[in-house]
């Protein structure tokens, strides 16, 4: 897809599920191939939107190519969704590349809103882990408008072409990776 436009309107909401929304629209985009997206946003208090720290937390692990992620193992959790039961994986995954391969990033939006989950990824063997952040409210309904949660360093530990991360429930994540 080359192009999609979007509009998002928030009625007086400040929850921090809406950040984790535009964000896992943001990740789903990445996925299909989408090449530019317009997000037209009507919101109260843009400055104040819920969805800023987010929004730029995945802008800043934006790389020129989205690049393909292949899944070994997939933890999915039952979710109501109104009156229905949906499944749904509870980490969605977006990655990155730059065009001469020396750069990668990976945004990581963790579904779980009771518990953390500890994530492995295997990346090429030269490539190493340079810097993580999150974005993590205490809870998915967390007035993030009035109590705005900033994003924080993301730990990770790495052995070879293995890294790990822990991440936050109902959390957004992003790693950077630099080749030689």
């Amino acid at each position: 897809l080359p192009l999609v436009v979007t509009e998002f309107a928030v009625a007086g909401g400040g929850e921090a599920r809406v950040g984790l929304a535009v964000a896992e629209l943001l990740i789903f985009y990445a996925q299909v191939g989408v090449a530019a997206a317009c997000q037209r946003l009507a919101l109260e208090e843009v400055e104040a939107a819920p969805w800023l720290a987010p929004l730029r937390l995945v802008a800043e692990h934006l790389l020129e190519r989205a690049a393909p992620i292949e899944l070994v193992k997939q933890v999915r959790k039952d979710m109501s969704v109104g009156t229905r039961t949906i499944e749904v994986p509870l980490v969605h995954a977006a990655a990155f590349v730059d065009p001469d391969g020396g750069a990668g990033s990976l945004v990581l939006l963790h579904r779980d809103g009771a518990a953390s989950r500890v994530l492995t990824i295997d990346v090429p063997e030269d490539w190493t882990a340079t810097a993580g952040a999150q974005w993590a409210p205490p809870t998915p309904d967390h007035d993030a408008r009035r109590q705005p949660v900033a994003p924080e360093a993301l730990a990770w530990a790495q052995e070879g072409a293995r890294v790990q991360v822990t991440l936050r429930p109902h959390s957004l994540a992003a790693l950077k990776f630099a080749a030689p």
